[in-house]
């Protein structure tokens, strides 16, 4: 790096930010001199652009930078792979509502199980239940043929002989 710049003919010095002509001169200029604007240093720090001098390429003859034509493969593989992933993605999303539409379908045949299973306790209850008064009813039955009067053993008995027929 030259001590001088060749705008104003001062040394460089270590502050301030300074410039490197990118055409065939290579020399370092300060940024008032090379008349620099704050967005255009910012752009030419990120490396994004080149700046030329007045005497090789012009007052600001701003280029793209070569390095970013090697950052296309780069980026086309990104976005590749992106593209890739957005597509697995769709086909994710379209496994899961077909899932959810399953789950869905089974909510509802669980709970037409359960509807059903409450319907056959019931039936099966039922015929308990009528055993049970059946039961009761001969109880009573028997009660009442126990108790009756003395002499009437023998209606007892064919009662006793009908209900063992039955």
């Amino acid at each position: 790096m030259s001590d001088k710049c060749p705008g104003c003919k001062m040394p460089l010095g270590k502050k301030g930010f300074k410039i490197r002509c990118s055409g065939p001169c290579s020399c370092w200029f300060h940024q008032k001199c090379a008349e620099i604007s704050e967005s255009d240093r910012k752009l030419i720090e990120s490396k994004k652009f080149k700046w030329t001098c007045n005497g090789c390429g012009g007052p600001s003859d701003r280029e793209e930078d070569p390095e970013d034509e090697d950052n296309s493969p780069k980026l086309r593989d990104v976005m590749d792979k992106l593209i890739s992933i957005e597509n697995s993605n769709r086909a994710l999303l379209k496994q899961l509502k077909l899932q959810e539409a399953k789950c869905t379908k089974l909510e509802k045949d669980l709970i037409d199980i359960r509807k059903k299973h409450e319907s056959l306790k019931k039936e099966i209850a039922s015929p308990y239940r009528d055993k049970g008064k059946a039961d009761q009813e001969l109880l009573r039955n028997n009660i009442i043929i126990n108790n009756l009067p003395k002499g009437v053993d023998v209606l007892k008995e064919a009662v006793v002989k009908i209900g063992n027929i039955l």
